[in-house]
């Protein structure tokens, strides 16, 4: 067989390979949780909407939030931006501040997440180090806390760790952290509620089912497990709802840098094999 021949079949087989675990998967969404967004200003300054590229990386929040809530089944759905004048609580800076906060601009409806976006943390709270602050619903023996409210930081978005607001609607929905042993970290950051989540910069590190590589931000069974269940725990209060009609999401096909570079090389060394033949023999 010729040499030139070779490559380009070689080409096609290794992508034929390929292609199975690229192809995009489509999961049905048969709940939804809808989340209030609401942005304290200091009068001055609206924490992220106040700096254009925070706008810009809110969009990819929103996106990466829905492709991890996707394995659940569940739509998140989003309400129109509320902004609350309240300098006091631009900067949040401590737990009594945090716990006035989430008691403020709540929605007339209980099934309602209400996430609050503000500048900063106080020291005691972790500073610029800490990213979201969430309250833990659904934890005495499975029944409604009351305790519904999230804060999200501009760290998370200077640092563009996208999965942050997934992680922190998490706690809202009853998961608690995963705390790993160091030396499992590859393993513990592939988890959407795991301690100290490095956080997640892209929508392509994001599990998709049938992926390959280090997929982060995976929900667990037992996880997908309360999420399932939340509805039938308590349905008058559980953030989570039915949705009717159902949806469907379909993850992206997109491959791991590393696929993509093969994918490139062998794309290369066929074009090559088939300029060869087409230059032929004889010719420069």
């Amino acid at each position: 067989m010729p040499t030139t021949l070779f490559c380009r079949l070689l080409t096609l087989v290794a992508l034929c390979a390929l292609a199975a675990p690229l192809r995009a998967q489509t999961v049905t969404l048969d709940f939804q949780i809808t989340i209030n967004p609401i942005f304290i200003s200091n009068g001055s300054s609206t924490a992220v909407l106040s700096n254009a590229t925070y706008v810009d990386r809110f969009a990819v929040f929103k996106e990466a939030t829905q492709k991890i809530y996707a394995q659940a089944g569940i739509k998140v759905n989003w309400q129109a931006n509320e902004t609350q004048v309240n300098s006091t609580y631009y900067v949040v800076d401590n737990l009594t501040e945090y716990n006035a906060l989430i008691g403020l601009y709540t929605d007339s409806n209980p099934r309602v997440i209400n996430m609050y976006f503000v500048q900063n943390y106080g020291s005691s709270l972790g500073g610029t180090n800490a990213w979201g602050l969430s309250e833990q619903n659904f934890v005495i023996s499975g029944n409604y806390s009351g305790l519904n409210g999230v804060t999200i930081s501009e760290s998370a978005f200077s640092n563009n760790a996208i999965d942050t607001i997934a992680h922190e609607i998490g706690h809202n929905l009853a998961l608690t952290h995963n705390v790993l042993p160091a030396n499992t970290v590859a393993l513990g950051i592939s988890n959407l509620m795991y301690s100290g989540n490095p956080g997640v910069t892209t929508l392509a590190n994001i599990y998709s089912p049938g992926g390959t590589g280090l997929q982060r931000d995976q929900l667990d069974s037992q996880q997908l497990t309360v999420l399932r269940t939340l509805y039938a725990t308590d349905n008058t209060f559980s953030p989570i709802q039915p949705l009717s009609p159902t949806e469907s999401y379909t993850y992206s096909a997109i491959p791991e840098p590393g696929t993509a570079a093969l994918i490139a090389g062998l794309t290369v060394m066929g074009f090559a094999g088939w300029r060869l033949r087409r230059r032929g023999p004889g010719e420069s």
